[in-house]
């Protein structure tokens, strides 16, 4: 198959599945090591996504290490890159 058939058929899968965009597509730097890694494959992220895909209120009491932040800055990533008619908005307390 041509890399750009499977670039294609990618294309189209990411933008009906998320959290295949996620996992495929985004990478995390490992600040002992310094290595590019894949996005970690937790489960609760699946979790999370099942419940802003179902409109199901979610309250995280989030700790460092669980990759929530680049998680929510992934999904608008998605939302922006697949979706039309859209409005986003990202706040930080600080």
């Amino acid at each position: 198959m041509s890399d750009t058939k499977t670039m294609a058929m990618d294309m189209i899968r990411w933008e009906s599945n998320f959290t295949d965009f996620l996992f495929d597509c985004i990478r995390t730097t490992d600040e002992g090591s310094g290595e590019v890694r894949n996005a970690p494959q937790m489960r609760y992220l699946k979790e999370v996504y099942d419940c802003i895909e179902n409109n199901k209120i979610l309250i995280v009491v989030k700790g460092r290490q669980m990759f929530f932040t680049h998680f929510m800055s992934a999904f608008y990533l998605w939302l922006l890159l697949f979706k039309s008619n859209l409005r986003l908005g990202i706040m930080n307390q600080n």
